[in-house]
């Protein structure tokens, strides 16, 4: 139990010292770039507000821990808001239907669906090229025709996604953990 707690206070301890609160977020994914601004208020927490391309921050800017988190659930609703008409056209286009988009922030994974027709999207996609964005999106509705990655998986995910298997292959060398 000491040893879990002491890499726990460490872990945090390190991630402490490595966050720098951004000037800019560059959404690859998605084309956007958004300047981040922070103000000093007499608030408990920290809020945002997006106005334009400006994301402004208000609140005890000085706490790193919340301005990682509301960075954060800023990142996962702007996933969601921006993938989610993404979903809705690719099932159309693959004559599926999904149950519920689902955005996480997983260390291994771009993407995952279930049999329930549950989509689970990864927000960090936002940082990535937006043809990989349109080949998770592909991928995990092509998976509710093709429970596997079967030839005929290939086939039909090829059919929507040309350069599939390429693009792939490039997403396997990403580094998702090193993503924000």
């Amino acid at each position: 139990m000491f040893n879990f707690l002491f890499r726990l206070k460490r872990n945090q301890l390190i991630n402490q010292k490595r966050f720098k609160a951004p000037k800019f977020i560059e959404l690859t994914g998605i084309n956007r770039r958004f300047e981040v601004t922070y103000t000093q208020a007499e608030l408990n927490n920290i809020k945002y507000k997006l106005q334009d391309s400006q994301l402004i921050l208000t609140g005890n800017i000085d706490n790193h821990t919340q301005i990682e988190s509301v960075l954060l659930k800023f990142l996962k609703t702007h996933a969601k808001e921006t993938f989610y008409p993404i979903c809705e056209q690719a099932a159309k286009e693959v004559g599926v239907k999904f149950n519920r988009i689902t955005i996480r922030g997983q260390k291994t994974r771009w993407g995952s669906c279930s049999s329930k027709g549950n989509i689970n999207l990864n927000y960090k996609l936002l940082f990535v090229e937006p043809e990989q964005v349109r080949y998770v999106i592909y991928h995990e509705m092509v998976h509710l025709q093709h429970f596997n990655h079967s030839r005929d998986f290939w086939q039909t995910l090829s059919f929507y996604v040309p350069n599939a298997k390429k693009t792939a292959h490039d997403m396997r060398r990403i580094r998702i953990d090193r993503l924000y």
